[in-house]
């Protein structure tokens, strides 16, 4: 039961649901802050029956972080960095991290535009 059709549920649609506020909503998801446990369960309930997601995009903005770690390959084809990949993302996972794999091919061009995205920079400064 997505409200309004396919928009991904935010927290206001499951504070709607539970008949609480977003802030309670808040408190109960995260674990942080007072909310009553009755109160934690209706809003975890509401949360699972509409298919409440948590945005790590939102989240990462708000907070100025992010748990995600860029990696940029020469080669995904070549057995070497296909299997460093599935090293470094074993590693990232047991610290609660996540990759974002990038593959330039061998290409300058490409890999100088993947790091410039990985660094959330237009500019020609920002790499060699």
């Amino acid at each position: 039961m997505k409200p309004e059709g396919l928009r991904r549920a935010t927290v206001q649609d499951v504070a709607k649901a539970a008949g609480v506020s977003p802030s309670t909503v808040s408190r109960a998801l995260n674990g942080s802050g007072y909310a009553a446990e009755d109160v934690r369960r209706r809003v975890l309930a509401a949360a699972a029956r509409i298919g409440y997601v948590p945005d790590a995009n939102a989240r990462n903005l708000r907070q100025g972080t992010s748990r995600a770690i860029g990696v940029l390959v020469c080669d995904l084809g070549n057995p070497f960095y296909a299997n460093l990949a599935v090293g470094i993302e074993k590693a990232l996972r047991l610290a609660g991290r996540h990759m974002v794999l990038t593959n330039d091919s061998t290409d300058a061009q490409n890999e100088l535009e993947a790091a410039r995205t990985m660094s959330g920079s237009n500019s020609a400064r920002c790499c060699p």
